[in-house]
C-alpha cells in the first residue's frame, strides 16, 4: 500500500507542479523573458538569406550561432519596472537577449560563446550579423582590408545607399513615427548626423539617427557606415552608456564563494591529513561520480561545437579538461564520502545497491522517487519566493558573465544540454554542501535546531541565488538552504543527487516550453520523456522483489575501519602524487642552456605549475603558473590549466598569442574569482634570444654577463581569468631580449618572496635577489639549492604557506 502511494504522490505533484511551473515561470525567472520566433537553425537560414541578397561569399567560412544577453540593457529595463513587467517588455519589444551570427576564417580562434557583440575587433573578411528574437536585424558588420581601395562615392550618394539598405533589411526607417521597430517611442528619429572619416584608401560615411524610447529612458540608436560604395556596418541599439555593468555585482559572490570554497579545502586538507595515511579510503563511488562528471562535461561541449568547424587545436584542450575535470570531482568526492560515512553510513545504501548492479532494488526506487518529488516541491518553494519577493521590493538577477545560462539555446540538442548542464553541478553540490558541510558539522552539532540553520547560512551566503538586492539574495538563499537541508536531513545522497538535478533542470528546461518556439517546445518534450521513462525505470523496481537484504555486504571495506585522521590523510597523499606527476620528471637537457627547477607546495596539493615545452632544436619554451588559492582547488584549476597548457603549446609561437589563447580557454571553464598567473617564454639558442610575456606573474630575475646589477624583467600583462579578453589581450605584452653566455635568468612564483618566519616578516624580493646575486657563480642546480636554502633557513620552523616554485635557466 505504501509503494502505490508513493507512485500516486509522484504523479500528482508532478501533474500539479508542471501546471504551476508553466504559468508562473514567465513571471518570476529570468529565463522567462526568453521568446524566439526562430531557433537557431531558423535564424542561421535568414542570415545566409541576408549575406545571398548582399552577394557576400561566405564559403569557406566558420559559421557560429549563439544566443547572447545584454547585460547593460537587461540591467536597465529590470531597474525600471517590476521583475513580471520587465520579462513581458523584454518579450515583446527590448532586445535583452539576440541572436548573434558569425562567419570567420578557418584559421581564426573560434569562439564558442560570448556575451559581447562582435562589432569591434574582427578580422578582414569576418561577418557578424545580430538578430533580436522576434528575427529583426540589429548589427550587421562587414570588415575589409584596409588596404583595399573602393570605388568613391559622394556624401549624398552614401545617404541614399544607406537608406536603401534599411528599407530592404532594417525594421526601422529613419523617417517612421512614434512606434520604431514595435518599440515604443516619444517620437520619430531625429535628424540624422553625418560623421565623414578619410582612411588611406577610403573613405568612411557615418550616418547616425536617434529616437527617444517610451520603454526605458533610454535614446535608441541607428547608425549606418558607408565605406567607398560598400555598406560595412549597420547597427541598432539602445544607448546603455552610464550603466554600470551587472558584473560589478560578482564582486559579492567572490567575496563570499572563494573565502568559503577556501576555508572548505584547506579544512578538508587538514581532516584529510589526519586520515588518509592509513589507507582508509574508497574510490569506488568516487569514480562512479568522475566518470559521469566527465561524460555529461563532454557531451555538454559536444552539444555546443559539434556543428562548428572548429579545429583540433580547440578540440585537444576541452578533451584534457575534461579528463582532469572529472579527475578533479573523483578526489573531492572521495574526501566529502568518508566524512559523510563516518556520519551516517545508511544514506549510501541506495548508491551503494546501485554501483553494485541492483539497480532494481526497492530502497534505490524509493530514493528515486523521493528524488523526483524532492526536485518538484522544492521548485514550487523557490516559485513561492520568487513570487513573494516581487510583491515585497524591486527584485532583479544578475545577467551573469557566463554564457552557460542560455546556451541551451543554441546547443544541437537543448534538452541534453540541459540534462548534461544539470549533473554535474547537482554532484558537486551534494559533495560540498551536504556530504562535506553538512555532515562534519553534524559531528560537530547533535541538534538540528543548530545543525540546520547554521548549515543553510553557509549555503545562502555562498549561493545567494543571483538576486538582486544582494542582501535580500542572501535572505532567499538561507530560506533554500534550510529547505535543501531538511530535505537532506530525511532522505539520503542518491535522494539528494537526484533533487539537485531535477532542480536544475526545472530551473532552465522550463525555458524550452515558454521560448514560444515549436522547436523548443519539442526539445521540451523531450525532458517530460526522460523524466517518464525514469519514472516508469524506478516504478518497476518498486514493484519488483528484492533480492539482498544483507547491506553490510555491500559496504566498502574501509567504512568498518574508518578514522577521521586515518582516511583523509592517504587522500591527500594520492592527490600529492597525481599532481606532482603532472610536472616534468627531470630538468630537460637542452644544448647551450643549463635548466634547474623545483616545485614545494605549502600543502599536500597545491596551484604552482611549471612545465617545459621542446619546440624543435633549437628552441624551449619555459612556462611557469600560479593558481589563485592554495591547495585541494587551487590544484584542481592548475591541472585544468595544464591541460591547455599542453594542447596549445605546440600550436602556437608567440608567447602572448598562445596566453591570450589560455585566457579565453581559462576564463570560459572556471567560476569567477579564479585566476592564474603566469609567464611563457621562448629560449632560442639559434637566435640567442629569449622571447616572453607575462600574465599578472612575478618578474624575471635577469643577470647579463658583464654587469653588476640583477634586472627585474617585468611586461605588462593582466592575469589569466580575469576578465574574457578584450582588455587582456589589448594589455598584454611580449618582449624579445639577447643573451650571451654567462646570463642567468630565474623564475619564480610569490611563494619565495612572500614566505615568512615565525616574526610574520616575509622573505621579500630583496632578499631573493640578494640570494640569488651572491649564488649566481654557481651551475643551476646548486644555484637553485643554494636559493630553496637561504629561504628555509630565514623561514626556519614556520610553516610553509604558498606554494614555491622556482625554474632556473642559465646561457652557456
Amino acid at each position: 500500500m505504501k509503494k502505490i502511494l508513493l507512485i500516486v504522490t509522484l504523479f500528482a505533484v508532478t501533474i500539479i507542479s508542471a501546471f504551476i511551473i508553466y504559468n508562473a515561470y514567465p513571471s518570476v525567472n529570468q529565463l522567462g523573458a526568453i521568446q524566439l520566433k526562430y531557433n537557431s537553425i531558423g535564424v542561421t537560414r535568414n542570415g545566409n538569406r541576408l549575406l545571398e541578397q548582399l552577394n557576400l561569399n561566405i564559403e569557406g567560412k566558420t559559421e557560429i550561432t549563439t544566443l547572447q544577453a545584454n547585460r547593460e540593457l537587461l540591467k536597465s529595463v529590470y531597474d525600471a519596472y517590476s521583475f513580471s513587467e520587465a520579462n513581458n517588455l523584454i518579450r515583446e519589444r527590448i532586445p535583452g537577449y539576440y541572436w548573434e551570427l558569425e562567419w570567420k576564417k578557418p584559421d581564426e580562434n573560434v569562439t564558442i560563446s560570448s556575451n559581447e557583440p562582435k562589432s569591434e575587433g574582427i578580422s578582414a573578411g569576418d561577418i557578424i550579423l545580430n538578430y533580436d528574437t522576434h528575427g529583426r536585424l540589429l548589427l550587421f558588420k562587414r570588415q575589409i582590408n584596409d588596404s583595399l581601395k573602393l570605388n568613391p562615392v559622394t556624401e549624398d550618394e552614401a545617404h541614399r545607399m544607406a537608406l536603401d539598405f534599411l528599407k530592404s533589411y532594417s525594421p526601422v526607417d529613419p523617417e517612421a513615427g512614434p512606434v520604431v521597430m514595435q518599440y515604443k517611442s516619444t517620437e520619430g528619429f531625429g535628424e540624422k548626423k553625418v560623421q565623414k572619416i578619410e582612411k588611406q584608401n577610403n573613405i568612411d560615411y557615418k550616418f547616425s539617427w536617434k529616437a527617444r524610447s517610451a520603454d526605458i529612458n533610454r535614446d535608441l540608436l541607428l547608425n549606418v557606415i558607408v565605406t567607398g560604395d560598400i555598406i560595412t556596418s549597420y547597427t541598432l541599439s539602445f544607448d546603455i552608456t552610464g550603466i554600470a555593468s551587472q558584473s560589478n555585482s560578482s564582486i559579492y559572490s567572490v567575496a563570499t564563494a572563494v573565502p568559503f570554497y577556501l576555508i572548505v579545502y584547506i579544512i578538508i586538507i587538514i581532516i584529510g591529513y589526519k586520515r588518509i595515511r592509513a589507507y582508509e579510503v574508497s574510490f569506488r563511488l568516487a569514480i562512479v561520480m568522475g566518470l559521469i562528471v566527465g561524460f555529461t562535461f563532454s557531451v555538454n561541449l559536444y552539444t555546443l561545437i559539434a556543428d562548428s568547424s572548429t579545429g583540433w587545436e580547440l578540440w585537444l584542450p576541452l578533451i584534457f579538461s575534461t579528463i582532469f575535470l572529472a579527475a578533479g570531482v573523483l578526489v573531492s568526492w572521495a574526501v566529502s564520502e568518508t566524512i559523510a560515512r563516518e556520519t551516517w553510513k545508511q544514506k549510501f545504501i541506495s548508491l551503494d545497491l546501485l554501483t553494485k548492479g541492483y539497480a532494481f532494488h526497492s530502497k534505490v526506487s524509493k530514493a528515486g522517487i523521493k528524488g523526483l518529488i524532492g526536485g518538484f516541491l522544492i521548485y514550487l518553494v523557490w516559485l513561492v519566493i520568487l513570487f513573494t519577493s516581487e510583491k515585497m521590493m524591486h527584485i532583479s538577477f544578475i545577467t551573469k558573465d557566463s554564457p552557460s545560462l542560455i546556451s541551451h539555446f543554441h546547443s544541437i540538442s537543448p534538452a541534453l544540454s540541459i540534462i548534461d548542464r544539470s549533473i554535474y553541478p547537482g554532484i558537486y553540490s551534494a559533495a560540498i554542501f551536504f556530504l562535506f558541510v553538512f555532515s562534519g558539522l553534524k559531528r560537530r552539532f547533535s541538534s538540528l535546531y543548530i545543525l540546520i540553520p547554521i548549515s543553510a547560512v553557509l549555503w545562502g551566503v555562498v549561493n545567494y541565488n543571483d538576486m538582486l538586492p544582494t542582501y535580500w539574495g542572501v535572505i532567499t538563499g538561507v530560506v533554500m538552504g534550510l529547505v535543501f537541508m531538511l530535505y537532506f536531513n530525511y532522505s539520503d545522497v542518491l535522494s539528494a543527487i537526484i533533487t539537485l538535478v531535477v532542480f536544475n533542470t526545472i530551473d532552465v528546461g522550463a525555458s524550452l516550453f515558454t521560448a514560444g518556439n515549436a522547436y523548443y517546445q519539442q526539445a521540451g518534450y523531450h525532458l517530460i520523456i526522460v523524466f517518464f521513462l525514469l519514472a516508469v525505470f524506478l516504478i518497476i523496481g518498486l514493484l519488483t522483489r528484492d533480492k539482498i537484504s544483507d547491506y553490510d555486504s555491500i559496504t566498502p571495506a574501509f567504512v568498518k575501519n574508518i578514522t577521521e585522521r586515518q582516511r583523509l590523510q592517504r587522500e591527500l597523499e594520492i592527490a600529492r602524487d597525481v599532481q606532482m606527476s603532472f610536472l616534468p620528471v627531470k630538468n630537460p637537457e637542452f644544448k647551450g642552456l643549463d635548466i634547474a627547477a623545483r616545485c614545494k607546495p605549502a600543502l599536500e596539493v597545491g596551484g604552482d605549475y611549471y612545465d617545459f615545452v621542446q619546440l624543435d632544436a633549437n628552441r624551449i619554451g619555459i612556462i611557469i603558473g600560479d593558481v589563485s588559492g592554495k591547495g585541494t582547488q587551487a590544484a584542481f584549476y592548475m591541472t585544468l590549466a595544464k591541460g591547455f597548457v599542453k594542447a596549445l603549446s605546440k600550436t602556437v609561437s608567440s608567447p602572448s598569442e598562445f596566453l591570450i589563447k589560455i585566457n579565453e580557454l581559462f576564463y570560459e571553464n572556471v567560476e569567477r574569482g579564479t585566476f592564474i598567473s603566469m609567464i611563457y617564454g621562448i629560449f632560442d639558442v639559434k637566435d640567442h634570444t629569449l622571447t616572453f610575456s607575462r600574465a599578472g606573474h612575478n618578474p624575471v630575475i635577469a643577470k647579463h654577463s658583464g654587469k653588476k646589477e640583477l634586472e627585474l624583467l617585468n611586461p605588462v600583462g593582466l592575469a589569466l581569468g580575469l576578465e574574457k579578453g578584450r582588455i587582456f589581450n589589448k594589455t598584454i605584452k611580449e618582449i624579445k631580449i639577447d643573451t650571451h653566455p654567462g646570463d642567468a635568468f630565474v623564475f619564480y612564483t610569490d611563494g619565495f618572496t612572500e614566505a615568512m618566519n615565525r616574526f610574520k616578516m616575509e622573505f621579500t624580493e630583496t632578499r631573493l635577489t640578494e640570494s640569488i646575486s651572491k649564488n649566481l657563480e654557481f651551475p643551476a642546480k646548486e644555484l637553485l639549492d643554494k636559493t630553496i636554502a637561504d629561504v628555509d633557513s630565514f623561514i626556519g620552523k614556520a610553516l610553509q604557506h604558498d606554494d614555491m616554485t622556482m625554474v632556473v635557466v642559465k646561457v652557456e
